[in-house]
């Protein structure tokens, strides 16, 4: 048996022996194979090269292959088959609402892999095919097969790279494509003039350049032509709000990203490292210094995440642990119970009339644990239910964020995880703790407890 066509296949495998006969057969079927030993070397490639499909073990040594996937799922379209000896029915699950296209439990057979990934490229090819499908929303009509857009009736004369994007963006409208995803049609070099070009033909004709927004720093999108609005004051104001709905979500997904992979890394990765034995007084002050600069990044990280995860000047506490619940509302593949203390739902910048003050500060590392604290959950607990609770005990001026789920509970041996140790670290700079119960019935409960009046004096 042989791949009808020359298939791109990208192999990330942390086991040398498995990666070098599994690249080899794959090659001998007729594949074009390339692989990496680490996340990182991976996500370098897939995101830098062209690939028809990635093959993905979840046990890497640098990051963990689902957080690996959200990161690829993110930058690229291509088909992904996630291959690992995990074999729990509720994380395979999880691992295809993600973005998982097919998922192969170890051992399995070089035939069934070479079945799988013919499976996933026929799907693709159909998709291909839509895709050159004539495109028409009333004003704009695209042929991919004649290479040939109109606008009103009237031929638009573009490039190939001018029609490839319009041809991309045009077919998800709303939809943010990345910078880094469109530069695949184009010249990465030349994506922002060849984008600036295809406005200026836009420009000329009645649908205008302005269907091609600009999300900075981010990519672009395509917004389709409305049908005749009541007044333009009124289709002005719907525009204006898709756009910025639209930013607002793609910057909270990015934050979200960013907080769950790179900051909690290297907070882990700090607090590893101080404990990590030195000998000797140059020693020791090298380990501090390195300490101290991981610490920086992680700060200036920080600041990014926090510029991106905009929230109204207004929005109270409570709207902003409601917002981090609906963001892994899809990882876990349910809806989370809230419950709210009502102490917490006066607006942000209505302090004075609450009998207690809840530091701008202590907010960011309520709402950053109770990230870590679903993310957990929707990777480990295989849990069907989770109750997030946010209480205020007045008399003893304590703050406290419970997590409950009804998973398959703690290991026996406690486990001890960069995750939990950033939480607990959090809880600490607040002269708080963090505790991890068995819940009742089964399930884990997380317990971030904060004294409000230590939060006030420090």
């Amino acid at each position: 048996m042989g791949a009808a066509m020359k298939t791109r296949v990208f192999y990330i495998e942390d086991d040398h022996t498995i990666r070098s006969v599994i690249v080899r057969r794959l090659t001998e079927y007729g594949y074009d194979v390339d692989a990496a030993g680490t996340a990182m070397a991976g996500l370098r490639a897939v995101t830098t090269k062209q690939y028809d499909v990635v093959l993905l073990d979840l046990g890497l040594p640098d990051l963990d292959g689902a957080d690996l996937l959200r990161m690829i799922r993110a930058f690229a379209d291509l088909p992904i088959i996630v291959a690992s000896a995990r074999d729990s029915e509720r994380e395979i699950v999880a691992l295809l609402k993600s973005g998982a296209d097919d998922f192969l439990v170890k051992p399995f057979s070089l035939e069934v892999l070479v079945a799988r990934i013919e499976t996933v490229m026929k799907r693709t090819r159909r998709l291909a095919r839509a895709a050159d499908q004539v495109y028409e929303d009333g004003v704009l009509r695209l042929d991919p097969g004649l290479a040939a857009a109109h606008v009103a009736g009237e031929p638009l004369r573009l490039t190939d790279a001018e029609f490839a994007i319009l041809n991309r963006l045009a077919r998800h409208p709303s939809h943010i494509f990345r910078t880094a995803e469109l530069s695949r049609l184009a010249d990465s070099k030349e994506l922002k003039s060849t984008i600036s070009r295809l406005r200026l033909k836009l420009d000329r004709t009645p649908l205008g350049g302005a269907v091609i927004a600009s999300v900075r720093d981010v990519g672009y999108l395509y917004r389709p032509p409305d049908p005749p609005a009541p007044t333009d004051a009124q289709h002005t104001a719907a525009n204006a709000g898709d756009v910025q709905n639209a930013v607002r979500d793609e910057r909270r997904r990015i934050a979200r990203d960013l907080h769950d992979v790179v900051s909690q890394r290297l907070f882990t990765i700090s607090l590893e490292f101080r404990e990590f034995p030195v000998e000797g007084p140059e020693a020791l002050r090298r380990r501090d210094e390195l300490a101290r600069r991981i610490d920086e990044a992680n700060r200036e990280l920080r600041a990014i995440v926090l510029a991106l995860d905009i929230n109204e000047e207004t929005e109270t506490i409570a709207a902003a642990i409601r917002h981090c619940v609906a963001d892994y509302t899809r990882q876990l593949g349910f809806a989370p119970t809230v419950v709210i203390d009502d102490a917490l739902n006066s607006a942000a910048d209505d302090r004075n009339g609450r009998q207690f003050d809840i530091p701008t500060e202590l907010e960011r590392d309520l709402t950053a644990t109770l990230r870590e604290a679903l993310s957990n959950a929707a990777r480990h607990s295989a849990a069907t239910e989770v109750d997030v609770s946010v209480q205020v005990d007045p008399a003893r001026m304590l703050l406290t964020l419970s997590v409950i789920d009804n998973g398959i509970g703690l290991p026996a041996e406690r486990p001890q995880t960069g995750g939990l140790a950033n939480m607990a670290a959090r809880a600490q700079r607040w002269r708080g703790e963090l505790e991890l119960l068995e819940a009742d019935g089964g399930g884990t409960e997380l317990d971030w407890t904060v004294p409000l009046r230590a939060a006030i004096s420090r």
